[in-house]
């Protein structure tokens, strides 16, 4: 009778207790490790979108430039070559003075972190090679994003050709 009631009283035992806490445990190891890949993968993404996105655009200013007679010849593109060092204005427009834009105005759309932009482009034009023409240009967009230790690192580039 003693044995009978000592089974009905008996709960958890510490053995059972610590493997569900292990199983408990794991669990939310698992989980949490899944939402942080999530993130992670997530952002790059959203700032890979961000990049293509300006990328095009600066592309479509330059065709925009070109068509509405702000340019002779092609030739006339070359100032917006950029050459090796990254620009962290990412547009090419211009105030109404003909000033350029600061990095951080809207349709640069660039912010600052730790006193340095997040973001820059490279824009090179260069003639064709094989054709000696003034009115053609290749003209590449390079989008840039500066990572936590400073770094810049390719994030879009688009090309077009421009003829004028």
């Amino acid at each position: 009778m003693q044995a009978r009631l000592h089974h009905q009283q008996a709960g958890f035992s510490l053995a059972e207790l610590l493997m569900g806490v292990l199983i408990f445990v794991t669990a939310a190891l698992v989980l949490g490790n899944h939402v942080t890949i999530n993130y992670s993968s997530t952002k790059q993404q959203r700032d890979k979108v961000f990049a293509y996105t300006k990328a095009q655009a600066l592309l479509s200013e330059i065709h925009t430039f070109v068509d509405t007679g702000n340019v002779n010849a092609a030739i006339d593109l070359d100032v917006l070559d950029d050459g090796v060092i990254n620009n962290p204005v990412l547009t090419i427009s211009t105030d109404s003075g003909g000033a350029t834009l600061a990095a951080n105005h809207p349709l640069s759309g660039n912010i600052s972190r730790n006193s340095q932009w997040q973001w820059s482009r490279r824009i090179s034009v260069r003639p064709f090679a094989s054709i000696n023409n003034r009115t053609v240009r290749y003209v590449t967009a390079r989008i840039f994003k500066r990572d936590g230790a400073g770094i810049e690192q390719e994030m879009a580039s688009l090309s077009s050709v421009v003829n004028s």
